[in-house]
């Protein structure tokens, strides 16, 4: 799925209220979680948090990763591009 189209689900999840942001929030909840989403850039402490609540909730995780684009400008011709 590309990446402005999760962006708009998670979106449509703010606006209806049916989203809950950051560890503390997640911990309080009893139930109901359908799907976690972690930034490819988290702490390990965070990850072994989203993992925890993954056990608990028995629902997937999913780690989004982007990678920033490159200007053609900016790379050097005598290596490859990262």
């Amino acid at each position: 799925m590309a990446n402005g189209k999760v962006e708009t689900y998670i979106g449509f999840c703010i606006k209806s209220g049916k989203i809950s942001l950051g560890s503390g929030a997640i911990s309080t909840l009893k139930g109901g979680v359908k799907l976690l989403v972690l930034d490819g850039t988290a702490a390990k402490n965070s990850q072994r948090l989203a993992l925890k609540f993954k056990n608990r909730f028995d629902c997937p995780l999913i780690v989004c990763t982007r990678r920033q684009p490159v200007h053609p400008d900016c790379l050097d011709p005598q290596r490859e591009p990262p």
